[in-house]
């Protein structure tokens, strides 16, 4: 299971797959970028990006993502970013949490440890997939997750930006609130 974001949430329902994992849990599905407490909302299963905040929570991992910076091919001025810190001389596309409207750090490894830049941009999106069409649209620099930007790579529209410093894959699991709820959705 590969595609993530929408494209998995969506993908999965319609062929049924969440569906199954989860039985019949299931009579209605909402779609929202918002985080939710599952307990205070009254929702049974929930697909989850990231470490678990809440640890009451029974979770089976579905896959993983990785956050991936990529541009234009030959997308290089004022120069090519030889490392993260180099970002700070492009345009950036920032990504801002709707909820918060906190603009989200890129997030880089070297040597083994993760570390985070603030970029900086003339762009703020709030919508997950929006960052992929605006730097297939020339905008600027985006860090974004793989499942949005990996075809493009391939098909040489987009291109990897600092791949060698990507940071660590993030979990995607199916969390529920309980543990019987967790047995009947196939958690446990």
């Amino acid at each position: 299971m590969k595609a993530c974001g929408r494209k998995l949430t969506l993908a999965s329902c319609s062929t049924g797959t969440i569906s199954q994992l989860a039985g019949e849990l299931f009579n209605s599905r909402t779609f929202t970028n918002r985080y939710i407490d599952l307990i205070e909302e009254g929702v049974d299963v929930a697909v989850r990006l990231g470490a678990l905040q809440n640890s009451s929570l029974i979770a089976r991992r579905l896959t993983q993502f990785q956050f991936r910076s990529s541009a234009l091919p030959l997308f290089h001025s004022p120069g090519p970013a030889a490392a993260p810190e180099d970002v700070i001389n492009h345009n950036c596309l920032l990504y801002a949490a709707r909820d918060t409207g906190s603009v989200r750090e890129w997030r880089f490894r070297r040597d083994g440890a993760e570390f985070a830049l603030t970029p900086q941009g003339d762009m703020t999106i709030s919508d997950s997939d929006a960052p992929s069409v605006a730097v297939r649209s020339g905008y600027g620099v985006a860090q974004i997750q793989d499942y949005y930007v990996d075809d493009a790579i391939v098909a040489g529209e987009l291109e990897a930006v600092l791949a060698k410093f990507n940071p660590t894959s993030t979990p995607i699991s199916l969390s529920a609130d309980s543990a019987s709820l967790a047995e009947s959705a196939g958690l446990c």
